[in-house]
């Protein structure tokens, strides 16, 4: 039998009287994936940004319970939380234009992402490189100095990818399909 990776029990969200999420439950074992599909505006972006207490202040984590490998998320400290987002729970963003930083090359915005890391700059700059080959990025060593605005819609979006798995977290959600994994 699978250990647990992500258990989420009864979540409920609120913004105001309105309720966002009700009463969800499920969980995904590690190693496994777990698509959550619904209608625009029906709560799938509002769970999982529940799931790292990143909601919008109108919001408010109305019950449940979300346990991610042994922790409770819900009972965290900010400090806490942060130490987890990016190492070992990802976002994929669903529009990486608005996520990438125009200024910056993708790889000085890849090798960033590595300061945590005991690792040269020329180290990180061949882990981007290979987070880039990964997601099948054609020639990620030229794609490495280009900007994201020369970068097609689907190139920026393995980019997003590549850096949303660069750290090799345990769990890795969002973009238009929502998926855990």
């Amino acid at each position: 039998m699978s250990e647990m990776l992500l258990q989420v029990d009864e979540l409920a969200v609120d913004f105001g009287f309105i309720r966002a999420v009700r009463g969800v439950s499920f969980s995904v074992e590690k190693g496994k994936t777990l698509g959550i599909v619904g209608e625009s505006g029906s709560g799938k972006s509002t769970l999982l940004w529940a799931l790292t207490r990143l909601l919008p202040d109108a919001a408010t984590l109305n019950s449940g319970e979300v346990w991610f490998d042994g922790t409770d998320l819900l009972r965290l400290q900010p400090n806490q939380l942060r130490a987890l987002r990016g190492t070992r729970i990802s976002y994929i963003s669903q529009d990486p234009m608005t996520s990438l930083a125009p200024g910056l090359t993708i790889g000085q915005q890849m090798t960033d992402l590595l300061y945590r890391e005991p690792l040269s700059k020329q180290e990180k700059q061949q882990r981007a490189t290979n987070a880039l080959d990964w997601v099948s990025m054609p020639d990620p060593a030229t794609r490495m100095k280009m900007y994201p605005h020369e970068l097609s819609g689907s190139q920026r979006q393995r980019v997003s990818i590549a850096m949303a798995l660069i750290l090799g977290p345990d769990l890795a959600f969002g973009g238009r399909t929502n998926y855990c994994s």
